[in-house]
């Protein structure tokens, strides 16, 4: 095992070596993710645990002190990344542990859910900066403190193992080699270190050392978890050439994961859809502050085979039969409102309908099976729609208190929904007008799947709607949403898939169908669908009852554009009166749904990535600061080489172990003590003689310095060496040496 009397520069390199090659080794997690917005954090994770190591052991803290202050370097840098509610903006407190944890649960979900590669969000970024933060902090003990390159390469190893053994192909050749330089830099790294000083015995030190294994073993495991925070992704849902394999769909995470896939995945196709409706999956009918729509699973289930009670509902009716391809969830996409279910290739008796929901649904995620559904696609004319309007929260009518909640949605969204409807008080105009808005090129709205971050201190969907105005399918979906609902209008958010491509017998549903979009409860009516998001490749559906309430505005209710005086919240451009075709070409909406050519807004990793790090620098230099001016201090003294300064420097290493120095005493009165008080051998004492005799000379001498068989720089080390053994210096007297405030009195003894 290293110890301090091994030069600082020595160690420094070993832990630049162990930072640069675990580096090296994360390179093979590239494959598990659609693109390498993870690597920053990574990056400043790993060097800011190893910047943290080198400036506390250039001041000689013990090893624990390294790995708590590592530690809480990883704390800060999460606090900072992942969270808005620090404490002075860069503490974790209570509620920025709150947000940690909800972001874990989110990584959890992804990962249990997701298939490879998955797309770089906030929830794994967390994940992977958190666990490759404990490897670095592991790697870099291993390799600087315990000499234990062996220990420190199985960490490097599992990078490298763990996604080899996720991916249906092989890793890219130059994952592979860059692992191998990785573990090449670590051993000549710790070659080069000991060799010069222990011999070939020195090899095998490190391995014996008390408590390596135990290191080893807990680095092990971090490596583990840290090249597995994908690890779990896709074991519910892999691409897998067939059979069991297959896609889910899991509400926005899995939607936006569908969407990145590098090429489209074929998950089932449809027969008997004559016109094109979207297929919902999943309904999301509860607004949480800064989380966004989710499910609130209901009571209200039956048996999925059979017939089943629709409620009131009105419009055409379908038939569909769906065959699966690689689509694995617990959720049967459907179109409308299904009234009866049946398995074609087998028992859907694990399955379960809820009516509140509109949704088929089992425990567990699994391969899609083959089924038959026969539904109803809420709709109508407008005229009829506007008939029916949307039931009050205590109407018979009411589909239920939840489609009318409020709670968590920021006010200003109702005040921009005001000014965007003008005042309808219809549902149905009120959701045209909104629908018309988003997809208005003319607002500024534009779509792709990297989303802005919003504004500081700004509520999300206040701030898509003012600032950002850039994002896929869930920031219109979900802004719609909470917009008619702000309004008073039951709505909740439904996530599936578009019709697919084909004819009328049979329909090809893909990865790059997957969407999401706005569905109003009419009463006697039930759910109809409104789709805010501009697409623009033929995919999104535009219902007649849309077009006919555009060209056909209800009376009282003026043109169907919005004021031009908006508050300053609001955007100020309001939608036109042009009715939108279904597939009609958008110039400002981007390419299509699957990926976009749009410029994202720009990215806040590099400023919160720097912030953190002058943070932490700052922290660690201030203290570090007095023990690096006492280190200073020394070298410049032995440089000097004179007797006087020699001395001095022995003075202020005995204050520093709490001996009191007494300005009446020569400089052989204080010799006599030290030598008794701190125990020094027979060798340091001598020493200690010998220097107060080059001392003496040169003060009192007018012939020069007396002749020593070692210079005064060399007694003074040997007398410090002795100190340093026979009595080590404490952390608090490593952080604020005694010698700077003076504590030795008269240094010019």
């Amino acid at each position: 095992m290293s110890t301090w009397a091994e030069p600082i520069g020595s160690r420094a390199g070993a832990t630049a070596a162990g930072s640069g090659a675990l580096l090296l080794s994360t390179a093979a997690l590239g494959p598990l993710f659609t693109d390498a917005s993870w690597a920053p954090s990574v990056l400043a994770v790993v060097v800011l645990v190893a910047l943290t190591g080198v400036g506390l052991r250039s001041v000689r803290c013990p090893l624990p002190v390294v790995v708590v202050a590592q530690l809480v370097v990883v704390a800060v840098l999460v606090t900072v990344l992942f969270t808005s509610t620090g404490l002075a903006g860069v503490l974790p407190g209570p509620a920025a542990v709150g947000q940690v944890r909800d972001l874990l649960s989110g990584a959890g979900t992804q990962i249990r859910d997701e298939s490879v590669p998955v797309p770089v969000t906030p929830e794994l970024q967390l994940l992977l900066v958190l666990l490759l933060g404990a490897a670095a902090v592991a790697v870099d003990v291993l390799v600087a403190d315990l000499q234990a390159p062996a220990g420190a390469g199985l960490v490097l190893l599992t990078m490298v193992a763990v996604p080899a053994s996720l991916l249906d192909q092989l890793l890219p050749w130059w994952s592979f080699v860059l692992g191998a330089l990785a573990l090449v830099l670590l051993l000549v790294a710790d070659g080069a270190r000991r060799v010069p000083r222990a011999g070939p015995a020195a090899g095998a030190a490190g391995l014996r050392a008390p408590g390596v294994l135990a290191v080893v073993a807990l680095a092990v495991v971090a490596g583990l978890l840290g090249g597995s925070s994908a690890l779990g992704v896709g074991t519910g849902g892999r691409l897998a050439g067939g059979g069991g394999g297959g896609v889910g769909l899991n509400p926005f995470t899995q939607l936006r994961g569908q969407l990145d896939q590098p090429q489209d995945v074929p998950l089932f196709t449809v027969q008997g859809l004559d016109e094109p409706t979207y297929l919902r999956a999943v309904a999301l009918d509860t607004y949480v502050a800064d989380q966004g729509w989710v499910v609130d699973r209901t009571a209200d289930d039956q048996q999925a085979e059979g017939p089943l009670d629709p409620g009131a509902v009105r419009g055409p009716a379908v038939s569909v039969t769906i065959t699966p391809q690689q689509y694995t969830d617990r959720w049967l996409p459907a179109p409308g409102t299904p009234t009866a279910v049946q398995g074609t290739g087998g028992s859907l008796q694990s399955y379960s309908y809820d009516q509140t929901l509109d949704t088929l649904h089992t425990r567990r995620s699994q391969p899609l099976p083959s089924y038959r559904v026969q539904a109803v696609v809420p709709g109508g004319t407008a005229d009829e729609l506007r008939a029916a309007g949307s039931p009050g929260p205590g109407s018979a009518d009411s589909p239920g208190p939840r489609f009318y909640a409020t709670t968590g949605i920021d006010p200003q969204v109702k005040q921009i929904a005001e000014t965007v409807t003008g005042g309808a008080t219809d549902s149905l105009d009120a959701a045209v007008r909104l629908t018309s808005y988003f997809r208005d090129p003319a607002n500024g709205f534009t779509y792709t799947v990297q989303t802005a971050e919003p504004g500081a201190g700004k509520d999300a969907l206040v701030s898509f709607l003012t600032d950002g105005r850039t994002g896929f399918c869930e920031q219109f979906a979900s802004s719609m949403a909470a917009m008619m609902r702000s309004l008073g209008f039951p709505s909740r958010v439904s996530v599936g898939f578009t019709a697919g491509t084909g004819d009328g017998v049979s329909r090809e549903v893909t990865t790059s169908d997957a969407h999401a979009w706005v569905e109003v409860y009419f009463s006697r009516t039930g759910w109809v669908q409104f789709d805010p998001t501009p697409l623009s490749d033929g995919r999104g559906v535009v219902p007649g009852y849309v077009t006919q309430a555009l060209q056909n505005p209800a009376a009282g209710t003026g043109a169907t554009t919005a004021p031009s005086a908006a508050p300053t919240a609001a955007p100020s451009a309001a939608p036109t009166a042009a009715a939108p075709t279904a597939g009609a070409q958008d110039p400002q909406a981007g390419a299509a749904e699957k990926g976009s050519g749009t410029t994202a807004a720009p990215s806040p990793w590099p400023r919160r990535i720097a912030v953190t790090a002058v943070v932490v620098a700052v922290v660690v230099a201030v203290l570090a600061a007095p023990a690096a001016v006492r280190v200073l201090r020394r070298r410049r003294r032995w440089a000097d080489g004179s007797p006087a300064a020699a001395w001095d420097e022995v003075l202020d290493s005995a204050a520093d172990r709490g001996v009191v120095l007494r300005p009446s005493e020569t400089p052989r009165q204080t010799a006599l003590r030290l030598g008794d008080e701190l125990a020094l051998d027979a060798g340091a004492v001598t020493a200690l003689h010998a220097l107060v005799d080059t001392v003496e000379q040169s003060w009192y001498s007018s012939g020069g310095v007396l002749v020593q068989q070692q210079s005064p720089a060399e007694l003074g080390r040997a007398v410090d060496s002795a100190l340093r053994t026979a009595s080590p210096v404490g952390l608090r007297g490593r952080l604020l040496p005694p010698s700077l405030r003076g504590a030795r009195g008269a240094s010019g003894l």
